[in-house]
């Protein structure tokens, strides 16, 4: 299990040592540098303001150990461990916020059809 995982690193090792070769302009060679690959502080927010006071920000993540990393990623949206069922976390948090039935949008791609509550 150990030397899988020791194998495993050295070929992420070696797939990132070789991005590194590549020839990319100044502007996606930061872009592949950075930490995590994002959208601007200033992108985000011009996001935000084109949503406006439509949603809060929310993601449940369901799985519990990704929650550390996106709440690094989302920041400042509020982040949560979606428990046994994201889509039912999701509901009882609209219900408590008083969301309408008609009211209610997804950005981002979502099957809801296997996920019927």
């Amino acid at each position: 299990m150990v030397s899988d995982m020791a194998a495993d690193l050295r070929a992420k090792q070696a797939s990132a040592e070789r991005a590194t070769d590549l020839a990319l302009p100044p502007r996606l060679r930061a872009i592949l540098e950075a930490e995590y690959p994002r959208f601007s502080d200033a992108e985000m927010a011009r996001r935000r303001a084109a949503i406006g006071n439509l949603i809060p920000d929310a993601l449940f993540v369901q799985h519990i150990n990704h929650v550390p990393l996106a709440r690094r990623l989302a920041a400042p949206a509020e982040v949560a461990w979606g428990g046994g069922s994201s889509i039912a976390a999701a509901v009882a948090a609209l219900q408590r916020r008083g969301a309408r039935a008609d009211r209610v949008g997804v950005i981002g791609p979502m099957t809801f059809e296997p996920r019927r509550l």
